[in-house]
C-alpha cells in the first residue's frame, strides 16, 4: 500500500483494515520521514519500503512480514 495516493491517504485505509484482518501491511512510499514512520508504528505498521526499492529489498520485507503473520 502506498502512503501518499492522489485522493486518499494510505493511513485512512490501513486503520480499518487492521481492525478486521491479521494480514501484515507493507507500506510503500517515496516520501517517508522518521516522524511518519514512528506514527505508523504506533498504529501497528511494522514493514516499510522506500521507493525506489530493489527486488532484494522487496523480498526481505515480504519475508519479514510473513514471519510476523499469526498462525
Amino acid at each position: 500500500m502506498d502512503l501518499h495516493m492522489p485522493e486518499l491517504d494510505g493511513t485512512e485505509i490501513i486503520e480499518p483494515f487492521r481492525k478486521h484482518a491479521d494480514t501484515p501491511v507493507i507500506l510503500i512510499s517515496a516520501y517517508l520521514d522518521d516522524a511518519e514512520v514512528e506514527q505508523l508504528k504506533q498504529v501497528g505498521i511494522r514493514h516499510f519500503l522506500q521507493k525506489p526499492f530493489t527486488l532484494s529489498e522487496l523480498r526481505k520485507v515480504v519475508n519479514a512480514a510473513l514471519r510476523d503473520c499469526p498462525g
